[in-house]
């Protein structure tokens, strides 16, 4: 039982049914009103701004006033698009404490790839990072140290197959030969 609350932690949240009511107390408990703005409804689904607008153009909102939006609209949309409140796992979260960690493992494991990032130790830096935020936290058991690993296990596949995969002009196979 133990490890499924664990889990549990790593889940994002979603309205308990798919019915205009269950959405509308997932809104609330998210911070929304009874009358909701376009960066409210963003900022509370976790979308762009331009996602909102173009349904407010797609006349799928009641527009009350200018990026003005009643809460039952918002949630009659969300249950037209349920992708936009749909359970997810979490990302894991980038911290100041990670940028250190993430180059002092580049530098001690990873020489070749730091060769084929032209010696951009930072810019690696923040490449591993990038991958580390768009991983997946649906476990939460395993220690940062293994992501890290993971992330630029990720980084040195993409970039091997990259100079792999590269093509060469002709003018510079005829300077070759």
């Amino acid at each position: 039982m133990e490890k499924f609350e664990k889990n549990q932690e790593n889940l994002t949240d979603a309205p308990i049914a798919p019915t205009k009511t269950a959405v509308k107390d997932w809104l609330i408990a998210r911070g929304a009103k009874g009358v909701i703005s376009t960066n409210a409804v963003a900022s509370i689904i976790g979308v762009t701004r331009r996602v909102v607008k173009n349904a407010e153009n797609d006349g799928e909102f009641e527009v009350l006033d200018k990026c003005t939006y009643s809460l039952d609209s918002v949630a009659a949309w969300l249950l037209r698009h349920p992708r936009y409140m749909a359970q997810d796992v979490k990302k894991f979260e980038l911290t100041e404490e990670l940028y250190p960690k993430v180059r002092k493992v580049l530098l001690a494991t990873s020489p070749t790839l730091i060769s084929l990032w032209h010696g951009d130790v930072e810019d690696l830096t923040h490449e591993v990072c990038l991958q580390i935020a768009k991983m997946g936290n649906s476990s939460g058991l395993c220690s940062e140290n293994t992501v890290i690993r993971r992330a630029i296990n990720n980084v040195w596949h993409r970039k091997s197959t990259q100079q792999l995969t590269q093509t060469v002009s002709m003018e510079t196979l005829r300077k070759q030969d």
